[in-house]
């Protein structure tokens, strides 16, 4: 009796301890992830997010269960991650996973959410059938409610889930002014920026030709000017920046025409105002071996053949400052007609102000001033007289800021000369001599948001992150350019390269021949000691 109440007690008390355990384990969460930059665990910036969750979050995730790979691959991989972000929580996040394959209710449950069904074709029993399924989110916090209508792969996946979470806890919007009035480029009219920045921003274009910049701009981006500010509209922008308002300005040295490869120099206007601040842009382009292939069509006869070709006009940086966030996670970025940057190292410590840079070009790089042609078919090699690389190829301007127009009469808004364009003459009001602190993004190109280069997405993410921390929204940041895996193969000359063609050619047939002379000579030698030893036997 003595021993069935002791086994009865110990096996209490193992359970017990598993049910501890259980909820110790509950609490904690462990996971090993090797992969480059923690690909498949959720980020410190995510972590960060879930830690400031108020209340519960409810997340209810109809996925159709036995979907054709890859889409069923990632409905395994959103449930784990989900159940990450649960655990990161403090069990916050409350999670349901939803089949409504043959529940009108659920279906239209899903549906009301925003979340429609997919068609899919698969084979099964040698037959191709058109499928139907679910593969979306719908995520709710404080009766308000975000959707992700198609989870179609897991790139990108943890900034959408984040953003959406993000977005319910802080549903407020900045407003991001854009220069117009100089045929800058648009980034509102490409369909790879349209729709994130209007779900996360207001927008308002700026004609500084024709008005001054509202007050209630929380930031402004100057995206490649392509004719002359006049000295009022740069006393705007000084202005702005003496207001303590961020600014990022997307500089284009050139204007290339993409139809004949025809080169024309810009001047924008905005030299004196940077060279002012500590910073100034080399005149000409960067040219780098270290660069992009691009695809040039050439007619020949009857026929259209696509050649492709190293094109040093676009630079692929591989060295960054993984220390700021806006390039934190990236190993290559592709810059299309960049122009480099100088600092004054006395103007900027006079002034109490940094530069700091965020990439460069490769060592293989130089200066090419005075272009006319980008002709993609003609070999570029920089000369002897070329200084080479590294450029700085983008920064950040931070610190205190005097004002271009310290101590000098600011200037007033010209006239317009067409009679028929009605101009308002305002007044310069509440002139800011100084801010103690304040940043401006520089980038030596702006053709980043050219359609013709948005095919690489390390453009599209590079531009999203400068919205990203012009607006101050830092948490996202890091998290977008999560899984740009960049692995090149080291140049090496051509004589190394023919080395390692022909040895991995032929040393492996050179090795097992060399094997085998090595066994068959020890094996005549076997057999020739053996015949030795039975002579001597029969002797």
């Amino acid at each position: 009796m003595n021993k069935k109440i002791y086994s009865i007690t110990y096996i209490l008390i193992f359970l017990g301890i598993l049910a501890v355990l259980n909820f110790i384990s509950s609490m904690l969460f462990l996971k090993l992830d090797f992969s480059p930059q923690k690909m498949y665990s959720v980020s410190p910036a995510t972590k960060k997010i879930l830690s400031r969750l108020e209340d519960n979050i409810i997340f209810r995730v109809y996925f159709t269960k036995n979907l054709p790979n890859p889409y069923g691959a990632n409905g395994r991989y959103l449930r784990d991650f989900l159940e990450e972000y649960q655990a990161y929580s403090k069990s916050k996040i409350k999670l349901s996973f939803i089949d409504p394959t043959g529940n009108e209710k659920l279906q239209r449950e899903a549906q009301l959410a925003g979340i429609m069904p997919m068609r899919f074709t698969s084979v099964e029993k040698d037959k191709m059938e058109l499928k139907e399924g679910y593969m979306g989110v719908s995520i709710m916090y404080n009766d308000k409610t975000e959707t992700i209508p198609v989870i179609k792969d897991t790139d990108g996946l943890e900034y959408e889930i984040s953003s959406k979470i993000k977005k319910l806890m802080n549903p407020t919007k900045k407003t991001i002014g854009f220069l117009t009035g100089h045929n800058e480029t648009n980034p509102l009219e490409i369909p790879e920026f349209s729709g994130y920045f209007g779900e996360k921003f207001n927008s308002k274009m700026v004609d500084t030709t024709k008005e001054d910049i509202p007050a209630d701009i929380d930031c402004l981006l100057i995206v490649g000017p392509k004719t002359k500010l006049t000295d009022y509209e740069v006393y705007l922008i000084d202005q702005f920046v003496m207001a303590g308002k961020p600014v990022g300005i997307l500089l284009n040295e050139y204007d290339v025409a993409f139809d004949n490869f025809y080169v024309r120099q810009t001047d924008n206007g905005l030299k004196d105002m940077l060279n002012y601040y500590g910073v100034s842009v080399n005149p000409g382009l960067v040219l780098d071996l270290q660069c992009q292939r691009i695809g040039i069509q050439q007619k020949q006869g009857y026929f259209v053949i696509n050649n492709y070709v190293e094109y040093p006009f676009i630079p692929v940086a591989t060295k960054f400052n993984t220390e700021n966030l806006i390039v934190k996670n990236f190993e290559k970025l592709s810059l299309p007609f960049v122009s480099s940057f100088e600092t004054n190292i006395s103007t900027l410590t006079q002034q109490n102000r940094k530069f700091i840079p965020l990439m460069y070009s490769s060592r293989e790089s130089w200066i090419m001033a005075n272009v006319y042609m980008a002709n993609p078919m003609q070999k570029y090699m920089p000369s002897k007289n070329n200084q080479m690389g590294p450029f700085v190829l983008g920064g950040i301007l931070e610190g205190s800021f005097d004002s271009l127009y310290k101590g000098r009469t600011p200037p007033k808004r010209e006239k317009a000369k067409d009679s028929k364009t009605k101009v308002e003459i305002q007044p310069n009001s509440g002139d800011i001599s100084e801010v103690k602190y304040n940043r401006i993004m520089l980038s030596g190109t702006s053709s980043i948001v050219r359609k013709e280069f948005l095919s690489d997405p390390t453009c599209v993410t590079y531009f999203m992150n400068i919205l990203d921390w012009l607006a101050e929204d830092y948490d996202l940041l890091s998290i977008r350019s999560k899984g740009f895996i960049y692995r090149p193969l080291n140049k090496v000359s051509d004589a190394v390269r023919l080395i390692f063609k022909y040895s991995n050619l032929l040393l492996l047939p050179i090795l097992v021949i060399f094997y085998g002379l090595f066994r068959w000579k020890t094996r005549k030698i076997l057999i020739e000691n053996r015949s030795k030893e039975i002579l001597e036997l029969k002797n």
